[in-house]
């Protein structure tokens, strides 16, 4: 999704589509770690890709911190703050992101107005 959000009647076929890839990537061991609307492409109607994949991660595992802070899980939030540069990803943190996506779908409003760190964190 570029700038908006799609009609409120897809926004329920949208999420359920968006926790059907995730469940995939977890089955998997994957974690994307970087779920937001701008990383969801609609291929032909009520179909979605996941794509930007450059922050993934194996769940349990070591990999960088690198997220971005208006759909982030609180865990991934804190850890920027105290100056982390990794985490062990888990899928509740993919999760998280789903759910601050799925408030945009249907809303059309960002969990989080600003990407300023302490903010953020102070507001989870």
């Amino acid at each position: 999704f570029a700038e908006s959000p799609p009609e409120q009647s897809q926004a329920y076929t949208f999420t359920v589509a968006l926790l059907r890839m995730l469940r995939q990537l977890h089955r998997s061991r994957i974690a994307h770690l970087d779920v937001k609307p701008q990383n969801l492409v609609v291929v032909r109607p009520l179909s979605l890709k996941l794509i930007d994949l450059c922050s993934w991660g194996v769940l349990g595992e070591e990999a960088p911190l690198s997220l971005s802070l208006r759909y982030a899980a609180p865990e991934l939030v804190k850890l920027f703050r105290e100056g982390h540069v990794s985490s062990r990803p888990t899928p509740a943190m993919d999760v998280y992101s789903a759910g601050a996506v799925a408030f945009w779908l249907f809303t059309g409003r960002e969990l989080f107005p600003t990407e300023e760190a302490d903010e953020v964190s102070w507001l989870v």
